[in-house]
């Protein structure tokens, strides 16, 4: 989300050490999962505020990638695209990169995303579309370079 692999692990470590402080605060109305990846996602969006990086999108539907469950070929492929979606990440606004990093790299469900985010499933589908738009512009303009 935040396009540094150093400075995830900084926010990461950061988020961990926020939820164990907060943790009496946990009321259990959520998966822990979903409360610490909202911790995590507050510390991305704090850090990128600071650095003027915060944008908003609009909505749109949304699509999927192909099913996580796969032999060995298909396994090798998704590693290729997740590595190339890890380093096209960046290129995304704010919303769109942590609704496809959380869907696409964690592996959260749209509904989960829509909680954590504090917005609703349409929003989440429409971020996710839209980066996945940006995403293949952005892809196909490399490969003709």
């Amino acid at each position: 989300m935040v396009g540094d692999e150093h400075l995830a692990d900084d926010l990461a470590q950061q988020a961990f050490l926020n939820a164990y402080l907060s943790l009496s605060r946990f009321r259990g109305e959520a998966r822990f999962s979903t409360w610490l990846y909202r911790i995590t996602v507050n510390l991305c969006r704090m850090h990128l505020r600071r650095q003027k990086l915060l944008l908003l999108e609009e909505e749109e539907e949304a699509e999927a990638l192909p099913d996580r469950d796969c032999g060995p070929m298909e396994r090798a492929d998704q590693t290729t695209l997740r590595d190339t979606l890890e380093k096209a990440l960046p290129r995304l606004p704010w919303r769109q990169r942590q609704a496809v990093a959380l869907f696409y790299l964690e592996g959260v469900s749209y509904p989960e995303i829509a909680e954590i985010l504090g917005v609703p499933l349409g929003t989440v589908k429409a971020w996710i579309s839209r980066g996945l738009q940006r995403l293949r512009q952005s892809l196909r303009w490399e490969a003709i370079r």
